[in-house]
């Protein structure tokens, strides 16, 4: 199995290279933004990511000619700077890569070699983009151990979790878009529950903290990650021994793990909990909308991504079959799901499928591990065709957005 997560690994990493060779960047969209707290955290040393948003103002994309950053960034009033509102935790997990290139940079520039030192090259974002490499194959060891934990084998886990990520937006975001949060955030909710299956075994509070500490580093990477931190504290009121002890530890690790946010937000913003997302918010809370965010053109799960049925189908299966990571898990998704669909900006702009779903990738895999686990003969064979179908489908819309016939280079 480690050979095989390797070669996936370094495949990621080769289709991140040939992206920068066909278009000269790694990153667009929100990417962009992630990508200035990189630069203003090792480049700058400061917080201000003014300089580096006008930067992406002026900068066109040397393939499509657009801009990097089209809209003029929000001015924060107190401070006078521009809004960089999207968490940290990506750029801190990316820093060490970014930072090497950086510093090598400058050591050749000082012997008098010709070396990019501005920060924003190329270099810097193939850099950070192997290192999401490398996370994404943690990542999907993670899931393949959780799926193991859920009674599957490891040649069904192991099965279900490359089903999965070929053929959802994981595989996109890990990709043609690495800069993006959305692979780290798979692979940080992967992490969480892998976490989380340890410390129930053990039960002593070093797991539990190191539970929390996996929660907090999530949601430093996108803060709607947080909410599966109710998965771990469900489980400890409902099931859980020593629970006063297993709830404190996980506070702490979680106030760990969310520190370096914490941090960052009371100096931009005066308060740990506040973020730059001023204006925006779950205005669709009362009435979500739940069938867009499955089936819409624009970001429908079960639309772009129809393994994603049969993965719940499992999970269901694993409830009836008593599975605590079949039960907390489809809450988990449920809750995920209507936090999407309650977001104000429901569409989410140039999405690959429905992006803000790849958290629950974990789960899928474990819910098509259980349709693995539970079928055989004549049955198996035609889930593995329709998991072969959708991979194949998969990878043809991403050939088609890379080629321009759909999503934003089509308009």
């Amino acid at each position: 199995m480690s050979v095989l997560l390797a070669a996936v690994t370094l495949a990621i990493a080769a289709a991140q290279s040939a992206r920068v060779f066909v278009t000269g960047s790694l990153m667009s969209g929100d990417a962009v933004y992630y990508f200035c707290h990189l630069h203003t955290l090792v480049a700058d040393r400061d917080l201000d990511p003014t300089n580096e948003i006008a930067y992406f103002q002026r900068i066109r994309s040397p393939y499509t000619g657009r801009a990097k950053i089209g809209n003029a960034a929000p001015i924060d009033p107190v401070t006078g700077h521009a809004v960089d509102k999207y968490p940290v935790g990506s750029a801190l997990l990316l820093v060490p890569a970014y930072a090497a290139v950086y510093i090598g940079s400058l050591l050749l520039d000082s012997f008098g070699m010709p070396a990019d030192t501005s920060g924003y090259g190329w270099t810097y974002q193939l850099a950070a983009g192997w290192l999401t490499a490398a996370y994404a194959g943690l990542g999907l060891l993670a899931m393949i151990r959780v799926c193991q934990s859920n009674a599957a084998s490891e040649d069904d886990a192991t099965a279900a979790t490359l089903v999965v990520a070929l053929g959802t937006p994981w595989l996109f975001y890990a990709t043609l878009e690495p800069l993006f949060a959305h692979a780290l955030s798979a692979t940080a909710v992967a992490m969480l529950f892998w976490a989380w299956l340890v410390a129930r075994e053990k039960n002593r509070p070093g797991f539990w903290a190191l539970t929390g500490i996996a929660a907090g580093v999530a949601a430093t990477i996108r803060y709607q990650d947080a909410l599966f931190l109710l998965v771990p504290v469900i489980d400890v009121i409902l099931h859980g021994r020593r629970r006063a002890v297993a709830l404190g530890a996980l506070a702490v690790g979680t106030s760990i793990g969310a520190s370096p946010q914490w941090v960052v937000n009371t100096l931009l913003w005066g308060q740990p909990l506040r973020t730059g997302y001023a204006a925006e918010g779950f205005s669709h809370f009362r009435s979500p909308w739940l069938l867009f965010t499955l089936f819409s053109a624009k970001v429908g799960l079960l639309r772009w991504s129809p393994i994603a049925a049969i993965a719940v189908v499992g999970l269901v299966k694993g409830v009836w079959r008593g599975s605590i990571v079949a039960r907390l898990g489809l809450l988990a998704v449920a809750a995920q799901w209507y936090l999407v669909s309650s977001w104000y900006f429901v569409s989410q702009g140039h999405s690959f499928g429905n992006r803000m779903l790849t958290n629950c990738t974990v789960l899928f895999a474990v819910g098509l591990a259980e349709v693995l686990a539970w079928t055989g003969g004549a049955m198996r064979r035609a889930v593995l065709l329709v998991c072969g179908l959708a991979v194949a489908v998969n990878l043809t819309l991403i050939g088609l957005w890379a080629l321009g016939r759909i999503g934003p280079l089509a308009q």
